[in-house]
């Protein structure tokens, strides 16, 4: 299910509706990196609490910004909560402060020969029965973890080449509403088939202008195409 989905906020809600209901848990957060620089991260979806402030963020110390990287299982730290001076909040939010030091964690990492990128985190509270998390419980979150990671990554660069193509294409139309307006309302043919008009026009003190309308127009065109088969490829 996760790797059909490519919005990304359809994804998150998905994946931790189906975690919480399928495993019996209270409360759940799904929290996603918003900074590459300092390790901020974002409230993306909920469940079992109240409607979170908006502009919530948390950042990581940078010890355990490392534990999560590197970690191959959920942290359990329901047994021995958290250090609070492990993590910060950007603004008061008593109910996520109260639930994240004892939840347990699963990291969503994605892996390169060169380094660990830490992209999100799935934060679960106590069982609904207050069990315990058994070993069978934080393999399967641990399997989820690397299923999530690659899922969300998915999601994101689509979304990324979504908005790079929807650049392209304004950038595109607003070269074509300039050549119109400086042009007089025509569009020029292929270089065999120009008219008279035209090649005059390019030859004149405006020629150089024309041209480089022309070339980004081009470009524009060449990079839209490829950013096709770019997101067509992906698919």
């Amino acid at each position: 299910t996760l790797h059909s989905i490519l919005d990304l906020e359809i994804l998150v809600n998905t994946l931790l509706r189906q975690v919480t209901e399928a495993m019996h848990i209270k409360q759940g957060v799904v929290m996603y990196r918003v900074s590459t620089d300092v390790p901020t991260f974002v409230p993306e979806a909920t469940v079992g609490m109240d409607s979170l402030p908006d502009g919530l963020q948390l950042t990581l110390s940078s010890s355990l910004l490392e534990v999560l990287k590197k970690a191959d299982k959920p942290l359990d730290f329901s047994e021995q909560p958290l250090e609070r001076n492990s993590t910060q909040l950007s603004e008061p939010a008593n109910e996520l402060i109260t639930f994240l030091p004892s939840a347990v964690w699963i990291p969503f990492v994605t892996r390169t020969k060169e380094h660990e990128n830490l992209i999100g985190l799935l934060m679960l509270g106590p069982k609904l029965s207050d069990e315990p998390y058994t070993q069978a419980d934080l393999e399967l979150l641990g399997t989820l973890a690397h299923q999530g990671a690659t899922a969300v990554q998915n999601a994101t660069l689509y979304a990324q080449l979504s908005a790079r193509t929807r650049a392209m294409e304004r950038a595109r139309e607003q070269l074509m509403a300039t050549y119109l307006d400086t042009y007089g309302g025509t569009v020029p043919k292929e270089a065999n088939g120009d008219s008279p008009s035209l090649r005059s026009r390019v030859n004149s003190a405006q020629g150089s202008d024309f041209n480089q309308i022309a070339a980004a127009l081009k470009e524009s065109h060449d990079r839209l195409k490829q950013l096709d088969k770019l997101k067509s490829s992906f698919l």
